[in-house]
């Protein structure tokens, strides 16, 4: 059968922690907002991320040298579409993630109204979820930077095919 590697189940662990911190703002009928602020901050980057996984899938593909784009167009355009990925996710989980994060601990740890809507046990699990999830990218934060500083190099000819995901 398939063998998952511990990415993968960092990734079903971050799935399973957004529909837990979903579904329990529903029952608690509180922390919608949230739950919308985080899905936004978390998944700003999905479009940038399908057209890459796509342009990385296809340039690779022997299939695509006989297609309507070519592979010379999917392998020319991968290397922006790479950094571009690369910049938006650093960004994201690096400053707007944690900003976000550190404005929800304290809104519903530290103010009253935060801990009337939200009882403080479920606050510490959702807590826990969010800042498990930030830390939980680090391994694809560290690709993001290595692309970063790596450049775009297409002058030189060192585009190779890459990714941003952990080994």
């Amino acid at each position: 059968g398939p063998v998952l590697s511990a990415a993968d189940y960092m990734f079903l662990g971050h799935h399973a922690a957004t529909s837990l911190y979903m579904i329990s703002a529903r029952l608690c009928e509180a922390g919608h907002m949230s739950a919308m602020i985080l899905m936004l901050t978390g998944e700003a980057t999905a479009p940038i991320m399908n057209v890459l996984r796509i342009a990385r899938t296809a340039a690779n593909d022997e299939i695509s040298a006989h297609s309507i784009l070519g592979r010379g167009l999917l392998q020319m355009i991968y290397p922006y579409v790479e950094y571009l990925f690369a910049l938006l996710y650093a960004s994201f989980r690096i400053v707007i993630g944690p900003i976000c994060a550190a404005h929800l601990t304290y809104d519903i740890l530290l103010t009253k109204k935060g801990r009337k809507n939200v009882p403080v046990g479920l606050s510490i699990v959702w807590l826990t979820m969010v800042w498990g999830v930030l830390f939980g990218s680090i391994p694809w934060i560290k690709g993001a930077l290595t692309i970063l500083k790596a450049g775009l190099n297409v002058a030189s000819g060192d585009s190779a095919i890459s990714s941003i995901d952990p080994e």
